[in-house]
């Protein structure tokens, strides 16, 4: 995003809530000349970048680590142990983590 701002192609406009959430940002006017728009209803639509269902379950397949479907000490979720985890820290997410 910094890169984008250095350019002038977005700048910021707000924040997402109170202090501390991520600010907002929105496309300048060098940004609709850069890449031939008259305004932003000349940019795709979300849709077209939404991973479909097959791809979804690629990439749960895919990470190392699965969330457990029950939680543990006061609803938090927790590794599954793996066998194959040879992790200094061991099976499992640390204490307070």
């Amino acid at each position: 995003m910094k890169t984008l701002e250095d350019r002038g192609l977005v700048k910021a406009v707000g924040r997402g809530g109170p202090p501390g959430y991520a600010t907002l940002y929105g496309t300048t006017d060098k940004f609709l000349e850069r890449f031939g728009l008259k305004d932003l209803d000349g940019l795709p639509g979300l849709d077209e970048f939404a991973p479909d269902e097959q791809t979804v379950e690629r990439i749960k397949r895919s990470l190392s680590w699965e969330l457990e479907e029950d939680t543990v000490d006061g609803g938090r979720p927790t590794r599954r142990e793996d066998p194959e985890d040879h992790s200094e820290r061991g099976p499992g997410l640390p204490e307070g983590g």
